[in-house]
This record gives C-alpha cells, structure tokens and sequence, in this order.
C-alpha cells in the first residue's frame, strides 16, 4: 500500500475548548481508523495544524471534507506527498493543545513565508517540521 502524508494549516471560526475538541475527536477517530488513517491535531488559539497519513486516495478524500468544513477557513496546503512509513502510526488522531510558546515554536515553518495555496511541498522536505510534530505529540498528546 502506497502511504501518502499530507499537513495543513486552518483558523477556526470560534473557539474551541479542549473538553469540546475531545468530544469531537471520539467519532473523528472511529473514521479515521475505519479508513486506515493516522495521524496528528494540533490546536492553539484558534489555529490548526493537521498531519494527516495513510492511502493515497483515503487521505485525499479526508481533506476534501476538512476543506469544507464550516468550522474553520484558510485552509492551506503546506505538505502534500508519498511517505516510505507512517510518523503518526499510533495515533488515528493525536490531539495536542499548543500553548503560546509551542505555536511560536511551530510559527518558523508554517508562517506564510513558507508555504501558500497552490504551494504545498513534499513532506520529506520539512524533515524538522516532522521532527518538531513528533516531539510534540511524545509530550503533550492526550
């Protein structure tokens, strides 16, 4: 089976608690094991990063629907490419809340100086940015 990786970034449109992300992650998850997907959510101050990995076409078709979801806007691209393996294998969605510091951390690579819609890079490119995610998510995931 061919993995794809693809990581985007979004503003939500209210905010969102940590208790009602919870609640919302339960059914996200169920999906996303059902479809083979794995990955990482990160949120903080209502910004949102998402890694999401597994078949190609599963990915892709998850993201069209992340895409259109009224909960949030500017939706961009900025990883988009095959993976040799998962780097979120264990999680069908890790969630972590970023605090001030953690998103400043994150700004370096997802800032708009970086990527743009109609821009998005292979995610072997931002071996950091991975690295970064990672150490997030050994942390911080709930």
């Amino acid at each position: 089976m061919k993995l794809q990786q693809l990581v985007y970034q979004s503003k939500s449109t209210i905010p969102f608690s940590a208790e009602q992300l919870e609640t919302l992650l339960r059914p996200w998850r169920m999906h996303n094991h059902a479809q083979r997907i794995s990955g990482l959510l990160l949120y903080g101050d209502d910004d949102i990063i998402q890694v999401i990995e597994g078949p190609v076409e599963n990915v892709h078709a998850l993201y069209q629907t992340i895409a259109a979801d009224a909960r949030h806007y500017d939706v961009i691209t900025l990883a988009d490419g095959p993976i040799p393996e998962r780097a979120f294998a264990e999680w069908s969605m890790g969630f972590s809340a970023l605090d001030e510091s953690r998103r400043e951390q994150l700004a370096g690579y997802v800032g708009p100086n970086l990527a743009g819609p109609g821009t998005p890079v292979h995610p072997g490119q931002w071996p950091e940015l991975t690295a970064l995610l990672r150490e997030f998510a050994a942390h911080q995931l709930s």
